[in-house]
C-alpha cells in the first residue's frame, strides 16, 4: 500500500464533468482500469479526488478523469463516493486565507476555459495560507496557481467568511477536509477544490461542472 501523504497531485482541467468523486476503498487505494472490468492501468489513493463523467454517474463502472496529466479510466462504483454525499463539518475546521490579485496578463484567461471577463473585472488567486494556532503558514504555490476568482477582487479572504456567504462549502472524509470554492454562476460553473490533511494542502482539483 502506498502512503497517500507522500503523494501531491495537481489536477487542472477545463473539461466538463457531472460530479466530483472521492476514493473510499477500504484497501487504501483504488484500481483504475482501461475499460470496464479491463486491465489495471493505475491506482488512486484513499481520499483522492477525480472527475466523474456525466454519462456514467449511475453505472457500475464509472468513467473518470484524474491526475496531473488528465488521464482517463474506469473505477468500480462501490469504491467511491460523490463529494456531495460526504459529511459537512460544523466546527474545528482549519481556517484558510486566500490572497487574490488583479489578473496581470489577458492571455492567462485562456486557461480558465473561456471565462473571458474584462481585464478590470479579472482577478486570480495569488497565495493560500493556513492559520494554525498563532501561526500563518503559506501553502505550496502550485495549489494557488491558475485559479480565476471573478467574485474576489484583490485582497485577503478567510475561509470562515467565504463559507458564511456561500462561496465555499466544506466536506470531510475521515481525516481529509475538502474546501470547495464555486467560481461562477449558472448551470455550468467553474470551481476549485483543495484537500487538506495534517494542516497541509495536498491536492487541488479544478475544472468545469455541468
Amino acid at each position: 500500500m502506498r502512503n497517500f501523504n507522500l503523494i501531491i497531485l495537481i489536477i487542472t482541467s477545463i473539461n466538463s464533468w457531472g460530479q466530483i468523486g472521492v476514493v473510499t476503498d477500504s484497501d487504501g487505494y483504488l484500481n483504475v482500469r482501461e475499460k470496464p472490468s479491463g486491465k489495471v492501468v493505475d491506482t488512486l489513493q484513499k481520499g483522492e479526488l477525480f472527475f466523474i463523467s456525466v454519462d456514467s454517474e449511475d453505472s457500475i463502472w464509472i468513467a473518470i478523469e484524474y491526475g496531473e496529466d488528465l488521464k482517463t479510466g474506469f473505477v468500480h462504483h462501490s469504491k467511491i463516493i460523490e463529494i456531495t454525499e460526504l459529511e459537512i463539518p460544523i466546527e474545528n475546521v482549519p481556517q484558510l486565507i486566500f490572497k487574490t490579485k488583479s489578473l496581470q496578463n489577458s492571455e492567462n484567461r485562456k486557461i480558465y476555459g473561456g471565462m473571458n471577463l474584462p481585464m478590470n473585472e479579472s482577478y486570480e488567486l495569488d497565495e493560500i495560507y493556513l492559520v494554525h494556532k498563532s501561526d500563518t503558514i503559506q501553502q505550496d504555490s502550485k495549489f494557488s496557481r491558475n485559479v480565476l476568482t471573478p467574485f474576489l477582487p484583490s485582497g485577503d479572504y478567510n475561509s470562515i467568511d467565504l463559507i458564511s456567504n456561500g462561496k465555499i462549502k466544506i466536506y470531510c472524509y475521515e481525516d481529509f477536509i475538502y474546501y470547495r470554492m464555486k467560481l461562477g454562476d449558472g448551470s455550468e460553473y467553474y470551481e476549485s477544490i483543495w484537500i487538506l490533511i495534517n494542516d497541509k494542502i495536498i491536492q487541488r482539483l479544478i475544472g468545469w461542472i455541468i
